[in-house]
């Protein structure tokens, strides 16, 4: 090999024949100034080290949030269809009710509210559809409409004996859709109940006499809360 292969320089890398030690710290004998010098494999090692390109970090993925933000309006709380009134309630009954839902959620109504929603609930089952044709008129990707909302489906768990579907308390795109999707279960419950009288009492584990039978009665959790285990 000639002498021009024997030494390879490597930027900040000590070689072999670099034996003097630095000025500010001066070597006391030979032994000291080969200690500093580093082994062959220490400088190969050193080498590659080096020489090693760096990995870059990859950056982060994009929150896919917006991806999976669902579409309150996909929901279409206008299609569903008023009821009429439930079997048992006159013309004049069911006027007063219709009247009294709209007067719970009015904003000027002040106590006049209050105590309409109080004869709501005094008129039982009979109050729930008038509730519910106000309910689906709500917009609920306003504050406004989701408290009125609340209002009302507060309402329906009373008539309800304490049953629910729960609530979302923001405007935000999924809780506005839980909540739309909400209304449509309480639509959907009333058309399953509303010519079925044992059914309903059933279901909110009431008797006609308002107290809770010793059957029990079915939950809310079944089968309408399922469409909302994903939210």
């Amino acid at each position: 090999m000639g002498g021009d292969d024997a030494t390879e320089e490597t930027p900040d890398v000590a070689t072999a024949d670099d034996t003097q030690a630095p000025a500010e710290e001066p070597a006391t004998d030979e032994g000291a100034a080969e200690e500093s010098t580093p082994e062959p494999a220490e400088d190969e090692a050193a080498e590659e080290a080096a020489e090693e390109p760096v990995e870059e970090e990859k950056p982060k993925p994009v929150s896919d949030r917006k991806a999976k933000e669902k579409d309150p309006m996909e929901i279409d709380l206008a299609g569903l269809a008023d009821f009429g009134p439930a079997p048992g309630c006159d013309d004049e009954q069911w006027a007063s009710l219709q009247e009294d839902a709209a007067l719970m959620v009015d904003p000027q109504a002040g106590a006049a509210g209050g105590r309409a929603g109080k004869r709501l609930v005094e008129a039982g089952r009979l109050a729930i559809p008038a509730v519910i044709n106000v309910f689906k008129t709500r917009d609920m990707g306003t504050d406004e409409g989701f408290r009125d909302g609340d209002v009302l489906q507060r309402t329906l768990e009373k008539l309800y004996n304490g049953k629910n579907f729960g609530w979302k308390y923001s405007t935000e795109p999924n809780d506005h859709w839980y909540n739309r999707r909400v209304v449509e279960l309480w639509w959907k419950n009333w058309e399953r109940y509303q010519g079925d009288e044992a059914g309903w009492l059933k279901f909110t584990g009431l008797d006609k006499e308002g107290v809770e039978p010793s059957g029990g009665a079915d939950d809310l959790s079944t089968d309408e809360l399922d469409a909302l285990d994903d939210i």
